[in-house]
């Protein structure tokens, strides 16, 4: 078990990238303690010949022997031998390599695009890497030279050829200084540097200065400079929330206010999740003395803040709680209730249920807590409140359906039902996911081992 779970952290290291594979790429199948590729059908292309294997992603994966690292392509032709003593994760066609703590980048065909150097490198971005030493950061570029001397705090890639670097702190300061963007020639972007630069949602950044919010697009022009007290949910064209003398209103991408500040509450939070779930949506949860509503991209009022609580509706749906109507209900519970985009409640609040999770595939999971507060998620409703999908017994938690498909949870392990709540994945998991590199499969880890699988069809293992 325990060479197992070290096997374990060997492969989410692999699997971490921000691309996506084709849809035809090899799938790592695991037999036994070693692993390969096969086809969706589950025809071996590669031998179980490694101790770890990453994800496909252009036409290449990294895999590890012997505790060596190296890159092989989609036919199993080693790119790179299994002699490095490190491999990141593969980004648009590169990957960081190791050997005896000296480190390169290598493109797809295995060439070094950056030779070895006795610098860490701890990211690659078009054409420059973030270096480091005695923990000094700066930038190289192709062909291993200099662009940015090591002489900051830290530097971080932006996306889009961008990097931010911190100037270091004061002495006996445990903060760094001022923050600076770069682009990959080394070049500042922005005229001034900032007390925080650091990326939001959908390609923007935000930056702060003496207290003070504002925000700049991907290529570093700026949206709003910094002279609000917050900025939350930037959507894709630059539309956002904004706070000014403690209250909420919407700003356009050209930084015209669209909506003056009124509001309690915007958003859900300022977490990296919270803040990329509202910011898919083409709405804003607005709040007002405790209560809830949604306003659209454009400033109208699409519901009345008059919800205990509202989900983002990335459907186009928001599940929402709210109290009966007296001639509805006796109950003076809280009643769960689904808005579609117009705002409209699409059944009368029922309370029955307490929670609920995200809708999908037209169905709601919802359920009630027990009397020990513990959630037990009892069915899927429709956009009509009536019970569609009755669970094959009480889940902890339960997810949206997808492509026919949602993920529940009972007794700390994970399954898969299908739309006529038929368990086609037994909760057996130790995690599970839709795969973000594979879209049409799931990833797994069970027993310490991660897997890849087809709801109620083909395991790529060998059990």
């Amino acid at each position: 078990m325990k060479k197992s779970y070290l096997m374990l952290f060997i492969i989410f290291l692999f699997s971490i990238s921000v691309l996506s594979t084709e849809k035809n790429s090899p799938v790592p199948y695991i037999d036994g303690n070693k692993c390969g590729y096969s086809d969706r059908n589950m025809n071996i292309i590669i031998k179980p010949e490694y101790d770890a294997c990453g994800d496909m992603i252009d036409g290449m994966a990294s895999v590890m022997k012997d505790g060596k690292y190296g890159f092989i392509d989609s036919t199993g032709k080693k790119i790179v031998l299994p002699v490095h003593t490190y491999s990141s994760s593969i980004n648009k066609g590169h990957a960081i390599i190791g050997l005896d703590n000296r480190y390169a980048v290598i493109n797809s065909k295995g060439d070094a695009v950056i030779p070895f150097t006795d610098y860490y490198i701890s990211s690659y971005n078009n054409g420059a890497a973030v270096v480091s030493e005695n923990y000094k950061y700066g930038l190289m570029g192709n062909g291993g030279k200099i662009i940015i001397p090591l002489k900051y705090a830290a530097m971080d890639p932006a996306g889009n050829s961008l990097f931010i670097a911190a100037e270091p702190g004061k002495p006996g300061s445990f903060f760094s200084g001022k923050n600076i963007l770069f682009n990959s020639k080394g070049v500042p972007v922005l005229k001034e540097s900032y007390d925080l630069i650091y990326p939001a949602a959908n390609g923007f950044m935000k930056i702060k200065n003496n207290d003070k919010w504002g925000y700049i697009n991907s290529e570093g022009k700026i949206i709003v400079p910094a002279v609000y007290e917050n900025i939350r949910n930037i959507k894709k064209d630059g539309t956002a929330c904004f706070q000014k003398n403690g209250k909420w209103g919407i700003i356009n991408g050209t930084g015209k206010v669209i909506l003056e500040p009124s509001f309690d509450g915007a958003g859900g939070g300022d977490s990296t999740m919270e803040e990329q779930l509202q910011a898919d949506t083409e709405y804003f949860i607005m709040s007002m003395n405790g209560e809830y509503g949604i306003i659209s991209r454009t400033g109208e009022i699409i519901a009345p803040a008059k919800y205990f609580m509202i989900n983002p509706g990335r459907n186009g749906f928001f599940t929402a709680f709210r109290k009966p109507d007296e001639k509805d209900s006796v109950s003076n519970s809280l009643g769960l209730t689904l808005l579609n985009s117009k705002g409209e409640e699409l059944f009368t609040p029922k309370t029955e249920y307490n929670i609920v999770g995200e809708e999908g595939d037209g169905l709601i999971p919802a359920g009630k807590n027990d009397p020990y507060g513990n959630k037990k998620f009892m069915c899927y409703i429709d956009h009509k409140g009536d019970p569609i999908s009755l669970l094959w017994g009480n889940f902890d938690n339960a997810w949206g359906f997808s492509n026919g498909f949602a993920i529940v949870k009972r007794d700390g392990k994970y399954g898969i039902i299908n739309a006529k709540g038929i368990l086609v994945e037994n909760c057996v998991y130790e995690e599970l996911t839709r795969s973000a590199n594979y879209p049409d499969l799931y990833e797994a880890y069970i027993s310490g081992f991660k897997v890849y699988l087809q709801p109620g069809g083909n395991h790529y293992w060998k059990k």
